[in-house]
């Protein structure tokens, strides 16, 4: 498949997502449905890639790039603008299509040309077709309504400096300045690290953690007590980008960021700010008791402190898979969350916000000079219990604790041991005995929390299909204390009490030979040996038979990739579309040369090597 064609079956996702019906022109069907996006549609200045109808009527155009256009789509704004004025072909009325995208099917861009200055912006997906109607009916645009029916600001309950910030904004929405927009926090929180903000609003703390390298203008609009977090909220506007990282963002810049600007709205810079306290407060307390300490009911300030340092730092070290568990028992928060939640909670300015939302939703008039020690006391209480409550389930402080015994695990190099007996040992035939017995007891025991098992336990076995992230999943729960079972002691666990049973017990362990494991403890293979010698066993007794039954042998190319395929399977227990980007694939000339060769054929030999080989 061709990058083009490539990007038309994404184009065509998304538009179909949308709730638009995809037409070829030879087949078009204005009926079909209200919205009908026409492949290839003739014009006088040449077929455009899709144009939009609503109700029968022509609204917009889609040009279709490939994806390595999408680093600079701008460049192709004016190609849509010719499709856009163009007269289409079969009608006889054809005004300027209003709605105007350039597109990769991973990156959109739209324009309105209603708008009084219009000028493409980033959508994450196609407009519905009804949007699009709804637009087209409105008298004006909301561009137009910024502009020019601006309603009248209430200046009541606001100060003078508030109501410059606003009246401000107002005017720079006025003259079609997008860029002008303030992200609120409550947005920021959820997009901090990404790619697109450049002015960024202290509702809540942006401090460690927040990286937004084209970030240009910092605007306060309140004030922050502590002198640590306002220094470090001034330095998320010191990271330096290069020229060509920063005009992806903000295309009128002409050189690298040298410089950002900071905007006091309320007089941050002049306000008394007190010192920022250290995190650790309890040191000599382990992390095991700090997560006992929260589950009890312990809400003082130093034990959330501490507990949230030990977790900001635990997050630091731990890898991704490790974080990942962490995450999903903690029912999607990821421990770095947790960890702030707890700091948070003992934040004088979160407690202040706190505090106010609260009076506000309740509809009392307070600021922070006048809010009461109760109210204060009350946020307080709502912060810490609210970061608290996820340490309840035992299920989280367990797998917390149990992440931080695998990472800290301590290789003692001044105490070594000494050899004083070499050989076998009735100790040792003990211990390989209790391992065997360990693994098959919890096979049995598990068989239904696991999906690995769950392949092997099923029957038939072969329409539940194995994935390599099913064995890792299964290696780590063995690998985990209490059991810390591997891959290497199992195998010579086996070989010792079965040994003649037992083959390729001196060659290196992959951890595709836990499905050999498994299928011999389960009594499905008499013989343990590696996996991989059983997927070649298999490979050779498939492609004999799929030879024996087909008109014609597979060619010696043919046969090359089957052995590659057969390759891969033997280290991921299966093979899909995806897995062709991996290198022993990739320099082979990847899916794009496999497709060349097998054809139609290809999809289904995937499958059927995927049931064959591993079952």
């Amino acid at each position: 498949m061709t990058p083009e064609a490539q990007a038309r079956t994404l184009i065509d996702g998304k538009l179909e997502a949308a709730g638009w019906v995809i037409q070829d022109i030879k087949q078009i069907n204005l009926g079909a449905a209200s919205g009908i996006a026409v492949r290839e549609y003739p014009t006088d200045t040449g077929p455009a890639d899709y144009v939009l109808f609503v109700d029968r009527l022509p609204v917009g155009v889609i040009e279709a790039k490939r994806d390595e256009a999408g680093e600079n789509l701008t460049a192709h704004e004016a190609q849509t603008e010719r499709y856009a004025s163009a007269r289409l072909k079969w009608r006889k009325d054809s005004p300027p299509l209003r709605f105007l995208y350039e597109s990769t099917g991973k990156i959109i861009h739209f324009t309105d040309d209603g708008d009084p200055r219009p000028r493409a912006r980033e959508v994450f997906h196609f407009f519905q077709p009804r949007t699009l109607a709804d637009w087209a009916a409105q008298p004006d645009t909301l561009r137009q309504r910024l502009a020019e029916h601006m309603p009248p600001l209430p200046t009541g309950n606001l100060r003078d400096c508030q109501v410059s910030a606003v009246t401000g904004l107002e005017k720079s929405l006025a003259m079609a300045r997008p860029r002008a927009l303030v992200h609120m926090a409550t947005i920021l929180s959820n997009f901090r690290n990404d790619y697109f903000p450049r002015i960024a609003v202290t509702v809540d703390m942006i401090a460690t953690g927040t990286d937004v390298k084209p970030l240009e203008v910092l605007l306060f609009m309140r004030d922050v007590r502590s002198r640590g977090y306002y220094e470090q909220m001034k330095g998320r506007g010191v990271r330096s980008l290069d020229y060509e990282s920063l005009k992806k963002v903000s295309n009128s810049v002409d050189s690298a960021k040298t410089r950002f600007v900071l905007i006091d709205a309320v007089g941050v810079e002049k306000s008394l700010k007190t010192e920022s306290r250290p995190l650790e407060k309890k040191p000599g307390v382990s992390l095991d008791a700090l997560l006992k300490s929260i589950a009890v009911g312990e809400r003082d300030e130093d034990t959330a402190l501490s507990l949230g340092n030990r977790l900001v730092r635990l997050a630091k070290q731990l890898d991704d898979k490790a974080l990942a568990r962490i995450k999903q028992t903690a029912k999607g928060s990821s421990l770095g969350e947790l960890a702030r939640g707890l700091i948070e909670a003992v934040n004088p300015d979160r407690i202040v916000a706190d505090a106010l939302d609260t009076a506000r939703a309740a509809g009392m008039t307070r600021n922070e000079n006048t809010l009461t020690a109760d109210e204060l006391d009350a946020a307080r209480h709502r912060l810490m219990a609210s970061a608290c409550a996820p340490f309840d389930r035992h299920e989280l402080r367990d797998a917390i604790e149990s992440a931080r015994r695998e990472h800290e695990q301590l290789i003692d190099h001044i105490n070594l041991d000494q050899v004083t007996f070499s050989g076998y040992g009735a100790q040792a035939e003990a211990q390989a005995q209790s391992i065997v017995k360990a693994f098959t007891e919890y096979l049995a025991q598990h068989r239904d929390e696991i999906a690995a098992l769950g392949f092997f336990y099923a029957q038939p076995y072969q329409r539940r299909p194995l994935t390599f992230a099913m064995i890792e999943d299964l290696h780590e729960a063995l690998s985990r204390p209490p059991l810390m079972l591997t891959t290497e002691k199992l195998w010579s666990a086996y070989a010792r009490v079965q040994a003649s049973q037992v083959k390729g017990a001196d060659t290196r362990r992959q951890l595709t030979d836990l499905v050999a494991l498994v299928r011999f403890a389960l009594g499905m293979d008499e013989e343990l040996k590696p996996f991989a010698d059983s997927v070649d066993k298999r490979f050779q007794a498939w492609i004999f038979r799929h030879n024996a039954q087909r008109a014609t042998s597979f060619t010696p190319e043919q046969t090359e990739w089957l052995r590659l395929i057969k390759d891969h399977i033997a280290s991921s227990c299966a093979i899909g579309r995806e897995d062709f980007d991996y290198a022993q694939l990739a320099d082979k000339g990847g899916l794009q040369k496999a497709w060349n060769v097998f054809g139609e054929q290809l999809d289904g030999l995937l499958v059927e090597m995927n049931e064959e080989l591993v079952a």
